[in-house]
């Protein structure tokens, strides 16, 4: 998924050559995946640890800043599913004109049912140039507000992707939360740096509060812009959302890696090791490494989180295996 998303921004007219925030441990991964996918990064940003994705975007944008403030910052995460890259390119566009306007744009998405795993933006005024005024961002409801929503119409999902500009986002870090810029800015000081790797100190970045971007500023902000789009978008936040984005045979059963069904339907079945065969079942999820095997209706994909705090609580390392945008076919040389 990390290839699919470099190969949304391909370097051109619209998206010059990416930079790339990730954690430290993901070095290799990192770069096989960006030698495989022929992309050349301007930077590689390798967190030490994971501070959230404030700190992440405020790292990015005091890099680009270094060169120009005003350059238009695009964020993405690298685990989501975007059908339709027409719609993509244009909401870029419109997003990328309202950002030299001073705008801090996120891109919503059209709610199709009850969604209690997203955060919701409710649009405010329209603006002349595109989108709305963000009236409010809210984080994840529960399923009676999420219907009451859905009934009223004007709430779009929080994709988590956004357009600003470096200066813009620089801005509202400094005016809403100085102390994570102030870290990142330290971490980048003292960084060190190797070719087009950057490794942000370790001791500067872990003051820098772990906050999401959306609570650190998109909440808070007076310059939010929300530009609804329809592009076919997943955020593989579940099994049950990757099940949906994969390709799928006859029966519906998207499967990875060495399997066998026989008078199975709707199922997900990943298999990173060893052969994995699923016998008359209907919709679950089997998902094995060599680490482990999950196994779980796929209607309760989204409790896979409460199974990943489990097994932290119970200091297992195979935490991390366990979740949808972590399960990945194998890079090459990683």
């Amino acid at each position: 998924m990390f290839a699919e998303t470099l190969a949304r921004v391909p370097e051109g007219p619209l998206y010059a050559a990416p930079v790339i925030i990730g954690n430290a441990s993901h070095d290799a991964l990192i770069r096989a995946a960006l030698d495989s996918a022929g992309v050349a990064a301007q930077h590689i940003l390798l967190e030490p640890e994971g501070r959230n994705t404030a700190a992440a975007i405020c790292l990015a944008a005091l890099q680009i800043g270094e060169k120009d403030m005003g350059a238009v910052m695009l964020v993405l995460p690298s685990d989501h599913v975007v059908g339709d890259t027409t719609a993509f390119d244009a909401a870029i566009q419109t997003a990328s004109d309202a950002a030299l306007d001073g705008a801090i744009v996120a891109f919503g998405i059209v709610p199709d049912g009850p969604e209690t795993g997203y955060g919701y933006i409710r649009a405010g005024a329209p603006r002349a140039q595109g989108g709305f005024a963000i009236h409010s961002f809210t984080e994840k409801p529960d399923r009676a507000t999420a219907e009451t929503w859905l009934a009223e119409g004007g709430y779009s999902w929080n994709s988590g992707i956004f357009v600003f500009t470096a200066a813009s986002i620089l801005a509202e870090l400094q005016t809403h939360c100085p102390e994570i810029l102030a870290a990142c800015r330290e971490a980048l000081v003292s960084a060190r740096i190797a070719d087009t790797m950057i490794y942000p100190d370790a001791t500067a970045f872990a003051t820098a509060e772990a906050l999401p971007i959306d609570i650190a500023v998109m909440e808070k902000t007076q310059k939010g812009v929300v530009l609804p789009v329809d592009m076919g978008w997943n955020d593989v936040g579940s099994w049950s959302a990757l099940w949906q984005s994969r390709a799928r045979d006859d029966d519906d059963n998207a499967l990875h890696g060495d399997t066998l069904v026989v008078d199975a339907r709707n199922n997900f079945v990943f298999a990173d090791s060893r052969l994995v065969v699923l016998a008359g079942m209907e919709d679950v999820v089997v998902i094995e490494t060599q680490d482990a095997v999950l196994v779980m209706p796929k209607s309760e994909s989204q409790r896979v989180k409460q199974v990943v705090e489990a097994l932290k609580q119970a200091g297992r390392a195979e935490a991390h295996q366990m979740q949808p945008h972590r399960m990945q076919p194998k890079v090459d040389g990683a």
